[in-house]
């Protein structure tokens, strides 16, 4: 990916990001006993596989390999 694509990339989750939180806490604010923790309960559901995932990623990529330093 160029670095143009990874700008327009991060100012879109970025966006995507203040526009969640808006709508969270406005509806927060507004007592909404049932809203932060449905949010919250998805985000813990969600978040372990998506961590699990994107680990092994990594760990393909060869990420954590020690390379041996030649002398």
């Amino acid at each position: 990916m160029d670095d143009k694509k990874k700008q327009k990339l991060a100012y879109i989750w970025a966006l995507l990001t203040v526009i969640v939180t808006c709508i969270v806490g406005a509806l927060v604010a507004n007592y909404s006993d049932q809203i932060l923790p449905v949010f919250l309960g998805c985000a813990a559901v969600l978040f372990g596989p998506i961590t699990g995932i994107l680990y092994l990623v990594e760990v393909k990529r060869g990420v954590f390999k020690v390379e041996e330093e030649e002398k």
